[in-house]
């Protein structure tokens, strides 16, 4: 064997272990590399199954609930959680909720979340460790109704004295001082032309689908056309189209009160009722918000009572068994009340139940109402009386800063869009305001009668939760004159006012008869200008005519029963009688728009129940805001649709579902 043979022979077995080596390491790597890859799949199918359960828990718990308005009531905390559940083969769900958030306009939105979990191997497969994912569901905040300058639940007449004869509600028709140029304008009812004048619509007017029933049962669509009278109908109305058709607008939306619970600031005006039958009487407290035109608002409260109602300072022992001398309006019992001791047979006692029930007494005690047709949102409404003359020109007012009524008063600085709810109590509103707010009030409040005698069985009246509109409310980017012409947007929103007014009144919103607002026939100042939206959901936005210094009885009828339907006699503080024939007290300058259930009178006159003329109240000048298509106030109602299931159309308001539209779908 030669010495390069043996050289040869000797690298071998090296050669053989290191190619071993490099093979071995070669398929090392690959296994490792295929492991690597393996478990990244794993995870990534983890991931996803994660993702899936997160899905599968919003689709599974929250998605039905989601879109019901029930999922807001009794929630305080504004979350309603859901119980986590095994998805079998793919890991589970949890965490799952449903949210009510306000957006950055101070509306509410809906957002659902959950998580999911999956678990996957460790990679050397000696363990395990749980994947999680996230998703949630987010709502855009609903079209409200803050895009209507005008609309109505009905055409008839509603909010105050002499709406009504014989049960049937009058009729209202358009006139020609009607102009209504921009915004929705929507009727549930039947618009009514006048026979002495005509009107102009210069924006789509809608009118209303009815569904009605046949004779053999079975139900129809029927639409609400106008009634023109001696109107022309391409004259009256000139949008482009004219006239569209829609359902009908539920008024108020089924969220309505639900969406109180989360107002910014909540002023409870039912802290003194207080009833008990051991001689404790239940007190009222009015609310007055005065907006400042740096930002923010003063809440004043005042406790005052509803006449009949005792003297003040009346002890727990008199008032469980008051006397007539007890009442207020009474200086001597023995020639002011037929028997001194039951101060139901005071002359004070039947004129308060007339001026502010418009009740009569017998000789027995029993009341009933002199007219049927004034009663409840229709019948008569205060925010004063003979002693709470408030008036806010009036420094020396019973209800001024300092006063021994007052309750509470605070200041509230603007730092986002705010509501402000109060509760079971009437509201005075008036000032310049910068900023977004709504004031939203509830229907009514019940109260035990102050006089009254035995205590345990007095009579249970009823407060309207009205707002008063006692002066202008203005917005700080307005003219001087009143007008919001040089502040109106483009369709881009550039151009226009970042402040917007909203006025919700679970009953009426009336203008006030104060100096400011044109008492006594304009004799103090003149006109109101409102940069507002106005609700009412359950009766009207209405001038306050009942109150005024016309002759009787159409102003104050000195207590004769005979006038109690017309007049409350506390317009008398603003001075002597006319010629008993004007109160005219100028003009309702309105950027803003106008809701109500029923039409409002803003002036009452010949021919009709107020036999005057020229008569009582103010002209309408009314103009829709387009800031409000830009920005809504905020918890502002939403505009629903009340579809009827008899004529084919969804169940909407018998299911208590919502119309929500989904803003996003986020993964995380």
């Amino acid at each position: 064997m030669t010495i390069k043979q043996k050289l040869t022979a000797g690298f071998i077995l090296p050669t053989t272990i290191v190619m071993t080596m490099v093979g071995a390491g070669v398929v090392f790597a690959y296994f490792q590399k295929a492991m690597a890859e393996h478990h990244r799949v794993s995870l990534k199918i983890a991931k996803t199954k994660a993702k899936y359960n997160a899905g599968t828990g919003l689709a599974i718990k929250t998605y039905e609930d989601f879109f019901m308005e029930e999922v807001m009531i009794n929630n305080s905390d504004t979350i309603r959680r859901y119980d986590g559940e095994i998805v079998d083969g793919m890991g589970k769900f949890d965490s799952v909720s449903i949210r009510i958030r306000k957006n950055k306009g101070g509306q509410l939105i809906r957002v659902a979340k959950a998580k999911g979990y999956s678990t996957v191997q460790t990679f050397w497969g000696n363990g395990s460790f749980t994947l999680e994912d996230s998703v949630s569901l987010i709502t855009e905040p609903q079209k409200t109704l803050a895009t209507y300058l005008y609309l109505t639940g009905s055409e008839k007449a509603g909010g105050a004295p002499q709406t009504m004869e014989n049960g049937v509600r009058r009729e209202v028709n358009f006139g020609s001082g009607d102009n209504l140029n921009a915004g929705d304008i929507q009727s549930n009812g039947q618009l009514v032309m006048s026979d002495f004048g005509c009107p102009v619509f210069n924006t789509t007017v809608t009118i209303t689908e009815e569904c009605v029933q046949n004779p053999d049962g079975t139900y129809d669509t029927e639409v609400n056309y106008p009634d023109m009278g001696f109107c022309n109908e391409n004259s009256v109305f000139q949008g482009s189209p004219p006239l569209d058709t829609l359902p009908p607008v539920c008024l108020p939306p089924p969220s309505f009160d639900s969406k109180k619970a989360y107002a910014d600031v909540k002023l409870d005006a039912t802290e003194l009722l207080k009833w008990s039958p051991f001689g404790l009487k239940d007190t009222l407290i009015m609310t007055e918000i005065e907006f400042v035109e740096d930002g923010g608002f003063y809440a004043r409260q005042w406790w005052y009572l509803m006449p009949p109602h005792l003297k003040p300072g009346i002890s727990l022992v008199q008032a469980s068994a008051p006397q007539g001398a007890d009442l207020e309006g009474v200086t001597n019992a023995n020639t002011q009340c037929m028997n001194p001791s039951d101060l139901r047979t005071c002359t004070a006692y039947g004129e308060a139940l007339i001026n502010y029930h418009v009740k009569e007494i017998d000789f027995e005690g029993n009341e009933s109402l002199i007219d049927d047709d004034i009663q409840g949102t229709h019948g008569f409404h205060h925010y004063d009386t003979h002693v709470y003359q408030y008036d806010p020109s009036n420094p020396n007012s019973a209800f001024s800063t300092g006063s021994a009524n007052v309750v509470s008063e605070e200041f509230y600085p603007y730092n986002h869009p705010t509501a402000i709810y109060v509760k079971g109590g009437q509201v005075l509103v008036h000032g310049r305001y910068k900023g977004k707010y709504t004031i939203i009030t509830d229907e009514y409040t019940t109260y035990r009668r102050h006089a009254w005698s035995p205590n345990f069985s007095s009579p249970i009246d009823t407060m309207w939760c009205n707002i008063w509109l006692v002066d202008d409310i203005r917005n700080v980017d307005g003219s001087t004159n009143g007008s919001l012409y040089s502040v109106q947007p483009d369709e881009d929103c550039t151009g226009g006012s970042s402040n917007v007014m909203g006025i919700v009144s679970g009953a009426n919103v009336f203008i006030a008869n104060t100096k400011a607002n044109g008492a006594r026939g304009s004799s103090y100042g003149s006109s109101i200008v409102i940069h507002a939206h106005i609700i009412a959901f359950n009766e009207s936005f209405s001038m306050h005519y009942w109150q005024n210094r016309t002759q009787s009885p159409y102003g104050c009828a000195n207590g004769s029963i005979w006038g109690a339907g017309y007049g409350d006699c506390n317009g008398d503080r603003y001075g002597g009688n006319f010629s008993g024939q004007s109160d005219l007290r100028g003009t309702v300058n309105l950027w803003g728009g106008v809701v109500q259930k029923y039409r409002g009178y803003m002036k009452r006159n010949s021919p009709g129940p107020y036999s005057i003329s020229p008569g009582i109240g103010m002209d309408k000048s009314y103009h829709y805001d387009n800031n409000l298509k830009c920005f809504d106030p905020p918890l502002y109602p939403e505009s629903v649709f009340c579809n009827d299931e008899s004529c084919g159309g969804e169940a909407t308001e018998g299911e208590n579902q919502i119309n929500l539209k989904i803003a996003s779908y986020r993964e995380f």
